[in-house]
């Protein structure tokens, strides 16, 4: 299966962090604890049964005979560095392991759903899923089954182009069987080509224009809140196919000022453009740079505004020096509300206070062979 995307592939490393597109695959080679179902709970995936103790700590118990895809088993210790990377502990407890939070604030689920079980050898990081990386380069990506099965895909590449308007065209020209990113103004061209059906999924993401939390002139945040229009951002760029976020506040022009620089990277471009619109002559330069470059850029606060994509449930997300806050934005109220288990209130407090302004929630859209069976957008 030859795959289509849009931007640097990146590292594919569970202890570093994977940045790009080469997170599509990480699933088939590393396996969490445990996953997101598809109501949002979580499932078994490499352990067989869970049991939460008490609202900061699991015990499980890990599936019978599992091994790495170099046949060796898997051990307390390998679960114990790879949950490390997640801010995770554990430790063995009545012929089962217990995991717990190093933060005790920090919301366990959240860390535990992204700690991939893995395993470094002298060929390199290994997991316990099916796929193992055969190739990989700058230009593509390659995984191939660890035992082939009939019936099923055995190999598939990543391949990268440099925008959304290159990999549409290689993707209809028979250069690609997956194009995983399709915007909604062209869905109608694979309607038309039987080779193709077009599947969608549950948004997981919200667009958002992220502000500099190093910028403490809060007026001038929640001025920009009610520059930015999400009905109006999102009907431009996504037609109906981004829920706008509901605001009660109305729209006003920014006062004089500065002009603000729109960072962002290539897949997000026409979002850049219309928030620079509805920003007047206080819209800036749009900077596009690759992903990585983006994650540094954020974390160290150099940009004016960024275009985000928060998960869709994104308060927990904004804690005071959390896991996941690499954006770097603190609110003592927030804290204060998540500590008490207050989601509306912490919600209230980033109202006062807004770390960004939230556009739409974005369906997900793909084109896929018609030949590969009962293709889904999982969650």
């Amino acid at each position: 299966m030859r795959i289509a995307v849009v931007g640097p592939l990146g590292t594919l490393n569970p202890e570093a962090g994977t940045v790009g597109w080469a997170t599509v695959v990480e699933d088939w080679i590393f396996e969490p604890l445990v996953r997101v179902d598809p109501k949002a709970g979580l499932a078994p995936a490499l352990a067989k049964t869970y049991q939460w103790t008490n609202a900061h700590a699991l015990k499980l118990e890990l599936r019978d005979q599992a091994v790495f895809s170099d046949g060796s088993p898997v051990t307390l210790a390998e679960v114990s560095a790879s949950l490390k990377v997640v801010g995770l502990r554990v430790r063995k407890a009545e012929g089962a392991i217990l995991v717990e939070s190093e933060d005790a604030t920090a919301p366990l689920a959240d860390a535990i759903v992204r700690g991939l079980i893995f395993k470094k050898t002298r060929a390199g990081v290994v997991g316990t899923g099916p796929f193992v990386v055969a190739e990989q380069d700058e230009n593509h990506l390659l995984v191939a089954r660890q035992k082939p099965a009939e019936g099923r895909i055995n190999q598939a590449v990543l391949t990268p182009y440099s925008s959304p308007r290159e990999a549409f065209a290689h993707t209809l020209r028979g250069d690609a069987d997956l194009l995983l990113k399709v915007e909604a103004r062209d869905v109608e061209f694979f309607d038309r080509i039987p080779q193709f059906k077009v599947i969608k999924g549950s948004p997981i993401h919200t667009l958002a224009v992220g502000f500099n939390p190093r910028e403490e002139d809060v007026a001038e945040r929640k001025a920009l809140l009610e520059a930015i229009g999400p009905e109006e951002i999102s009907k431009v760029v996504f037609g109906d196919n981004c829920t706008p976020v509901a605001r009660a506040r109305s729209l006003r022009p920014l006062a004089p000022g500065r002009p603000l620089n729109l960072l962002t990277v290539a897949s997000f471009e026409r979002v850049a453009l219309a928030v620079r619109r509805s920003l007047g002559a206080r819209g800036g330069e749009i900077e596009i740079v690759a992903p990585q470059a983006f994650v540094d850029r954020v974390r160290d606060h150099h940009f004016d505004l960024a275009i985000l994509r928060p998960p869709t449930s994104s308060v927990t997300m904004w804690r005071t020096g959390g896991l996941f806050n690499y954006y770097g934005y603190s609110n003592k109220k927030v804290d204060a509300a998540l500590d008490a288990g207050d989601l509306p209130a912490a919600t209230a407090a980033l109202e006062g206070d807004p770390p960004a302004a939230f556009i739409c929630h974005e369906e997900r859209i793909a084109a896929v062979d018609s030949r590969i069976k009962n293709p889904v957008l999982g969650p």
